[in-house]
């Protein structure tokens, strides 16, 4: 592994001019693939366990005027009736945005309005295939985004999304939208793509603070009033008192119900499952008990890592931000990512903006040892699908509770869950080295080579 580096730099350099074709249709044919296994969960078995039943059932009661944060179940039985599934028995946990851009959907049936939204999420990963390669000043020709796209489809966290029709291939595009916009000076339109992005989905709500502290001001500004609108119009047309209960009950209500789920990585989880153990009453997951119990504290001291973790993403993008805004983005959505109170194996998607550029920042700079061997570790930690994780703490749970929906396993355990969160801890201080090795490699410009360690 020492000399990965070098081993990857030598394959690069003596790629013969066929073999870039037919990597490209190897990507192609997995692309494809899984296309077909996308394909397979629009039968009756598996089309009303996806995720997009919650913005379904939002988006019609938008265009029905019933309250959109009643229960699913109740949702559910007036407008799709009786199903042989199970719904999740809380509110939807959108935001009421969400249920305004989904109404169009409403209109149609849920099995149409399912394929409808899928075509829509391809395009947007195709949209966000041409637009990273713009951001990151590289030919976005047809065929490379068409290989990039197949590429995203066949990554676990880009198959979450679309298996279960959620949100994050269109917030995605938003932020490749914010970061092309900000990139290129237009401080207005980015600030618009990222208040869209934050009413869409709250988790990126971090970039206003990087903004802020790079003070492009206009973008803040354009930002916080496009997430007033948002809301604004939401609560004309669904009424303030519905708006006002998704930002003080429903909302907090629903990451309660989920913050102690072992399949949650996010930085939020780690006081809980030290002091309160990890264990969700709305979802089946392993169950283990707390390292040291002590309830009282997993409140209290939940704030602590999400701080600490923000500032120091604050502090290194402030640092890294005289080189390039293309760093301190990076670095601010994989903050984005891990101080979410509740981050999913789909959220990984917006991981795909610090990989691209790291990827980049690896060619650039001839793959130097130590980040190419940290960058494959990432890579392959971020593979990993959440469902063999789950089946490695199982496997290695309590025997008696053996296919149970909460296995007993050892809280050592538990930890296993949280490759996502080491793999994208890895990728900020890979955007971090590289982008620091990149600003010193334009100062000593003429004066010599300087390497990173390795």
């Amino acid at each position: 592994m020492a000399e990965s580096g070098h081993v990857i730099k030598r394959i690069v350099v003596s790629m013969p001019s066929f073999a870039k074709p037919v990597l490209a249709t190897l990507i192609a044919v997995c692309g494809t693939l899984s296309l077909w296994r996308l394909v397979q969960y629009f039968t009756p078995e598996y089309i009303y366990q996806r995720d997009f039943i919650q913005e379904y059932l939002l988006a019609k009661a938008v265009l029905t005027g019933t309250d959109p944060y009643a229960p699913l179940p109740e949702l559910a039985k007036r407008f799709l009736g009786p199903l042989t599934t199970a719904v999740f028995q809380h509110p939807t946990p959108h935001p009421p945005a969400v249920g305004l851009l989904f109404s169009p959907l409403g209109l149609l049936s849920y099995q149409h309005a399912v394929q409808t939204w899928f075509v829509i999420q391809l395009a947007l990963v195709a949209a966000s295939a041409y637009g990273m390669l713009r951001c990151l000043e590289l030919r976005p020709t047809p065929f490379v985004v068409l290989t990039c796209s197949f590429l995203a489809v066949t990554w676990s966290p880009f198959f979450q999304d679309l298996v279960l029709g959620q949100l994050m291939t269109l917030k995605l595009a938003l932020l490749i939208g914010t970061w092309y916009m900000l990139k290129t000076g237009r401080e207005a339109g980015g600030g618009l793509f990222l208040g869209a992005a934050i009413a869409v989905k709250f988790i990126a709500w971090p970039l206003v603070l990087l903004l802020a502290v790079l003070r492009r001001w206009k973008a803040v500004v354009a930002a916080g009033l496009t997430v007033l609108a948002a809301n604004g119009v939401a609560a004309m047309v669904i009424g303030s008192d519905a708006v006002i209960a998704y930002y003080t009950k429903v909302g907090p209500l629903v990451s309660s119900l989920y913050r102690g789920h072992a399949s949650n990585f996010s930085v939020w989880s780690i006081a809980g499952r030290l002091f309160a153990g990890t264990d969700s009453p709305a979802m089946c997951g392993v169950k283990a008990a707390p390292l040291w119990s002590a309830p009282e504290l997993a409140g209290p001291l939940a704030f602590v890592a999400p701080v600490v973790l923000l500032g120091a993403g604050l502090f290194a993008s402030a640092r890294v931000s005289k080189s390039s805004f293309d760093a301190p983005f990076a670095l601010m959505v994989c903050v984005s990512i891990l101080i979410s109170p509740v981050a999913w194996n789909c959220y990984l998607v917006l991981a795909a903006i610090p990989a691209a550029l790291v990827a980049k920042r690896l060619v650039e700079q001839q793959f130097p040892v130590v980040p190419t061997n940290a960058a494959i570790m990432a890579g392959a930690l971020l593979m990993v699908p959440p469902t063999t994780l789950n089946r490695l703490m199982s496997g290695m749970g309590d025997p008696a509770s053996a296919g149970a929906c909460r296995p007993l396993v050892p809280f050592p355990v538990t930890t296993i869950s949280l490759v996502p969160l080491v793999a994208v801890l890895v990728l900020m201080w890979l955007v971090w080295t590289l982008e620091v090795f990149s600003a010193g490699s334009r100062v000593e410009d003429g004066r010599g080579t300087k390497g990173l360690p390795g």
